[in-house]
């Protein structure tokens, strides 16, 4: 099945808001069957709403909409789609009589200009929202059916998960599409692609695109054909024979973040965490506590900026800042320590550097960071230099914590 996304927004257009809504989907679909072969950012009028509807309608199985289903004037994708398709727009009792309790439940008034959400087109089909006002719509025409959703990515993502997906997991298909997705951590794009690329012979056909990013590279294995299971032999057959070359930087092979395998490793060993960070800002304790039930080994951390903090809280000594300075390996094995020993944790991690875009010299330049580990065997650190951009630096400097931890959680008895 082929498909297109239809983004429709202006605060996208001037950069206000990002877009994840089109990645959202476009990763998702895949496990259904559908590719994505076009995307579409349009603005909040109608005449651009109507014109990507022609250049869509016929040319794709599925098109996905998104955005402009609000109560505000600006919010007119129903009436362009009301337009496009024909058809009337009809009161839904029941849906009015569900937003009033809603909107009631929550100590919301109920506006006016909300009761055009209870008003859809007798042309589609209305799909339900459970995290919002704004109900989703099928229309079917020309051999395409349009899934249309809020722009709002929590609402969207309960649509199209709650309702597209089991919709079109409903629908025949003489085609599969099947996807791996290979997290690396230590090793880059470029890195993987010398490895992989002599072993391509051997792999069939099998679609592989490497992607770079600052939790490490990722690598996707897709393999598309009209018999389920040869399509999966495939994939299967393709993962052993390069996970056989990269397994030593492979954390994942099914999808799950660095985060979520750092998870599985602690309650599997039955160990416990605490971090300190200086330049990082809190931003990889912010990742291990993504991970629903983290709790369950994650002790807390602090994040010690000043030089203060570093000393009065963790017990790093005056001595060692004073000689080494606040960025070294000397301070970021002491900061490892002190909150491993201060939280009561089996490891502690740490980040110390110099993000930028000041604060740096020629013999510590801006994007120098160490990366402290301590556990109740071992202490150690490792220098980095990142770069000049700060927030590049800082992504950076998190995901190579995370992959210190990981490595180190591998290797612990």
């Amino acid at each position: 099945m082929t498909a297109a996304i239809i983004i429709i927004g202006d605060e996208i257009l001037l950069g206000q808001v990002k877009d994840t809504n089109s990645s959202h989907i476009a990763e998702s679909l895949v496990n259904v069957g559908v590719r994505i072969k076009k995307i579409l950012t349009i603005g909040d009028n109608e005449e651009a709403i109507l014109s990507a509807l022609n250049e869509t309608s016929g040319n794709y199985d599925h098109i996905f909409v998104t955005g402009g289903l609000g109560p505000t004037k600006d919010d007119i994708t129903k009436h362009a789609f009301l337009k496009f398709f024909g058809g009337e727009l009809v009161l839904d009792e029941n849906l009015l009589a569900e937003l009033k309790s809603r909107f009631e439940s929550r100590g919301w008034k109920f506006h006016d200009s909300n009761l055009g959400q209870a008003e859809y087109p007798d042309s589609c089909e209305v799909i339900p929202n459970g995290r919002g006002s704004a109900q989703g719509m099928l229309f079917s025409g020309n051999n395409s059916k349009y899934f249309v959703m809020p722009g709002v990515p929590h609402e969207m993502e309960g649509i199209l998960h709650g309702w597209i997906i089991p919709y079109l997991k409903n629908e025949p298909t003489d085609t599969y599409l099947k996807y791996i997705s290979i997290g690396t951590i230590g090793i880059s794009e470029s890195g993987l692609s010398e490895i992989i690329e002599p072993l391509r012979p051997g792999l069939g056909l099998i679609e592989i695109a490497y992607l770079p990013g600052y939790y490490g590279a990722r690598l996707r294995l897709t393999a598309e054909g009209i018999d389920e299971s040869e399509v999966e032999e495939r994939l299967d057959l393709a993962l052993t024979v390069i996970n056989d070359q990269i397994e030593k930087y492979t954390y994942s092979t099914n999808g799950e973040s660095l985060s979520e395998v750092i998870g599985n490793l602690m309650r599997e060993k039955g160990l416990t965490l605490s971090i300190s960070e200086s330049c990082t800002g809190g931003l990889v304790q912010d990742h291990i506590t993504d991970v629903p039930g983290s709790s369950d080994y994650y002790i807390g951390g602090v994040v010690s900026y000043s030089n203060d903090s570093k000393i009065n809280f963790l017990g790093v000594k005056p001595e060692s800042i004073e000689r080494f300075g606040a960025v070294s390996g000397e301070v970021a094995e002491e900061m490892a320590k002190g909150v491993r020993k201060k939280m009561g944790s089996d490891i502690g991690l740490s980040v110390t550097g110099i993000a930028g875009p000041g604060g740096g010299t020629k013999e510590k330049p801006v994007g120098l960071v160490y990366i402290g580990y301590s556990d109740k065997k071992t202490s150690s650190s490792n220098k980095y230099l990142f770069g000049g951009d700060r927030m590049i630096n800082k992504k950076r400097s998190a995901g190579t914590a995370l992959g210190i931890l990981w490595k180190n959680l591998k290797e612990a008895s």
